[in-house]
């Protein structure tokens, strides 16, 4: 593979550019391939493309008198069960507009949520 793009390199820029720049090159691949490895070995944490996510706002699922994300919980786990890996909630901080996108405290949740 090293001399692979070694060859492309310098095709592309000559080899005056290609010695200064391969050894950078190799290492970059080398953090990247044991990066990887990493990756690989513990794939169990990270998204791929098996993965569905859904993302929805904290109160979109509402009953009377109920926590909106207590009744999201019970929506997801009735209707949703198997069918999404993960969730991603959008702003669920207090807020004066923008649908939760201009946070006023980002210590706090929304107390109607």
């Amino acid at each position: 593979m090293k001399q692979r793009i070694a060859h492309l390199l310098q095709f592309i820029y000559g080899d005056a550019t290609t010695r200064q720049i391969l050894p950078k090159l190799q290492t970059l691949i080398a953090l990247h391939t044991s990066h990887q490895s990493a990756i690989a070995s513990t794939s169990s944490l990270y998204f791929d493309h098996t993965d569905t996510i859904l993302i929805t706002y904290g109160d979109m699922v509402q009953e009377e008198g109920q926590p909106h994300l207590q009744t999201l919980f019970r929506f997801l786990q009735s209707h949703i069960a198997g069918l999404v890996t993960g969730l991603h909630l959008l702003p669920f901080y207090p807020y004066s507009s923008d649908d939760g996108f201009s946070v006023i405290d980002y210590l706090q949740v929304d107390p109607t949520l």
